[in-house]
């Protein structure tokens, strides 16, 4: 659940839009849990989705899109920049558990990556 929950979320700030506006695309659904887990591969293609949408959107930044203020209900509007490292930091913050637990259970931690490449996944 937690890699959905990640996913959702990194969809939902790289958009920049209140939850009302949003609607991750089929078949992930936000604001309640899924009725059925959703599989290893559904959740790669989100990834990917993901990914792609945030070079997208970085590759074309502008300063008044940086800017430009983001209100959600459960706090003060910031801008888009802002939004944007609060995401990586929640990201970060689901990534951090998952990786010690695959270093402590699986015995393969995370190698370090300086410079993403160009598959996601």
């Amino acid at each position: 659940m937690t890699q959905w929950k990640t996913l959702v979320w990194l969809d939902l700030y790289l958009s920049g839009s209140s939850r009302g506006d949003f609607a991750p695309p089929a078949p992930f659904v936000a604001g309640s849990l899924p009725e059925q887990p959703y599989s290893k591969e559904e959740l790669q293609r989100y990834l990917l989705y993901c990914r792609r949408k945030c070079q997208t959107i970085f590759e074309a930044l502008t300063e008044e899109k940086a800017n430009q203020l983001c209100k959600f209900p459960w706090g003060e509007a910031v801008s888009f920049a802002e939004l944007q490292l609060y995401n990586m930091r929640h990201v970060q913050e689901h990534a951090s558990p998952l990786s010690l637990h695959l270093g402590q259970e699986a015995g393969s931690a995370l190698d370090w990556v300086a410079r993403a490449g160009d598959t996601a996944v």
